[in-house]
């Protein structure tokens, strides 16, 4: 059976042919497919190339099945399975869903599911999709959530039970975290950089502060101020050789290099004869009214309990005593060496009569008193060196740390534990008691002395 142009192929006609006839037309075009609609014959499909099929509407090619089976759409010259080519309008394609979320899937040879990779519309937000599960959240306000779907900053990320939350990384020298306002001078003015394991802090295009691998912090400027991050009232100040400390807009602590190694600290304090608690320079943070204040000028003094106790001045010391039972009868004073200065020392019941209980008599017998043994030692290498100057080691290869031209200092004294085996009254805590030994020599002489005067009387 042939048919000509214009003629219609009915079901009818069809049903006459041998199940082995093919249909065969001419290739066609755009704007005449070959195989087209009554009263619409721009519409239709027909073969662009050799093993290509198009297909057309309104007499314009829209969509192309390439021979490698590429489509276009939009497109005659596809390049991937499927091209999309929507001219001058801005929207390419639109998934639409009726359910919750509309998801483009993607997938390859390892992927587990059709949707544990995907990209989401889920209302207004857009959501990408990694191991069957949200993992990005873009808010309809621009908001980015990493790990949750409700972020409440511009980039909030969340990382559940897993400590690192955020990691930044560079193959330079170093990694700059920047940050920026409408007023910031440059891109890299303000951040957090990492050189190595040391963390700086990036301020006006410059390292400002650093914090190495120890722990200590180095600040580049010369105030660090406190409670505000502006005001100068509380502030810890570098000014030249001096660090100055200051409470309330007031200098109230200085310390000062005077020369190498050689240095001094100063305290701006109130003067008062009166040790109240306000005016301590030096107290106690559970007993306020005790410690040291300046009593006047070129006067120091010590306080306890909001009372002068012992005030120090360029001439003497004094000692208040308005307080004590029997001012005079349990003191004494002597003469103590301090620092290589002769000195007063006030010296509290050490040989009154009030200050002892339980006195009875007691000497060494002649044979005990003979036990005491003097010996010579050097104690705790103790030595003198060329200059004349004193000094010690530990104790423990002494000839390997005493300078070159000193000698040991030997001293002269006793044993603690051949004294205890003479007689527990000469020995304290691992040490000699003096006094005791004083003693008993007074009695071995006095004994001495009632001899000889026995002799000359007989």
């Amino acid at each position: 059976m042939a048919f000509t142009s214009g003629d219609v192929l009915t079901a009818a006609a069809l049903n006459t042919f041998d199940p082995s006839t093919k249909i065969t037309n001419a290739a066609g075009s755009d704007s005449a497919p070959s195989y087209t609609f009554n009263g619409d014959e721009n519409t239709g499909m027909f073969r662009s190339a050799a093993d290509e099929i198009a297909f057309a509407t309104g007499g314009t090619q829209r969509l192309t099945i390439k021979s490698d089976g590429d489509v276009g759409i939009g497109t005659t010259s596809p390049s991937q399975v499927l091209h999309v080519n929507s001219g001058t309008a801005n929207t390419v394609a639109l998934l639409e869903s009726t359910d919750t979320g509309a998801y483009l899937g993607m997938k390859d040879d390892t992927s587990g599911s059709n949707l544990h990779v995907a990209v989401a519309a889920i209302g207004n937000d857009l959501a990408l999709r990694a191991g069957n599960d949200n993992r990005v959240r873009i808010k309809d306000d621009g908001d980015v959530g990493i790990g949750t779907t409700t972020p409440s900053a511009r980039l909030h990320v969340d990382s559940g039970a897993i400590n690192l939350g955020l990691h930044v990384s560079s193959t330079d020298s170093n990694s700059l975290i920047t940050m920026a306002d409408d007023t910031t001078g440059g891109i890299n003015y303000v951040g957090i950089k990492a050189i190595g394991d040391i963390l700086y802090l990036r301020s006006n295009n410059v390292d400002n502060a650093r914090l190495d691998t120890n722990g200590h912090l180095g600040l580049k400027g010369d105030i660090l101020h406190f409670n505000s991050i502006t005001s100068t009232d509380d502030k810890i100040e570098h000014t030249g050789t001096n660090i100055n400390f200051a409470t309330n807009g007031e200098l109230a602590f200085r310390i000062q290099r005077e020369a190498a190694n050689q240095f001094t600290a100063n305290i701006d304090q109130v003067t008062s004869n009166t040790a109240d608690a306000e005016f301590m320079a030096f107290r106690f943070s559970d007993d306020t009214d005790t410690g040291l204040y300046r009593h006047g000028s070129n006067q120091l003094g010590l306080g306890a309990g909001s009372t002068p106790s012992v005030v120090a001045t360029s001439t003497g010391v004094a000692i208040n005593n308005s307080t004590s039972t029997g001012s005079g009868t349990n003191c004494d004073l002597v003469t103590a060496s301090v620092g290589g200065v002769s000195m007063l020392a006030l010296r509290k019941d050490t040989s009154v009569q009030a200050a002892k209980a339980d006195i009875v008599d007691w000497s060494l017998s002649e044979v005990d008193f003979k036990k005491i043994q003097p010996r010579s030692f050097i104690w705790k290498g103790q030595y003198i060196s060329p200059e004349g100057k004193f000094g010690t080691t530990n104790g423990d290869d002494v000839d390997d740390e005493i300078p070159e031209g000193s000698h040991l200092m030997r001293r002269a004294g006793f044993i603690y534990e051949e004294m205890l085996d003479v007689d527990l009254h000469l020995v304290g805590d691992k040490s000699i008691d003096w006094r005791s030994l004083q003693a008993a020599t007074v009695a071995q002489v006095q004994n001495l002395l009632d001899r000889v005067a026995a002799l000359e009387s007989a």
